[in-house]
């Protein structure tokens, strides 16, 4: 997905590196591909 995702956005990418926070969600996509570690997401039952 961190390489899907920013392929998808590509007429926002420039302006994303440009702008710092403007796009978080394609911000974490370039932090994930820099090495960054990804979201994980886990269930608590009631």
């Amino acid at each position: 997905m961190a390489t899907h995702g920013p392929a998808v956005f590509t007429e926002h990418n420039e302006d994303a590196r440009n702008r710092t926070g403007a796009y978080p969600h394609i911000d974490r996509l370039f932090h994930i591909q820099g090495g960054g570690a990804p979201w994980s997401m886990r269930i608590k039952e009631r």
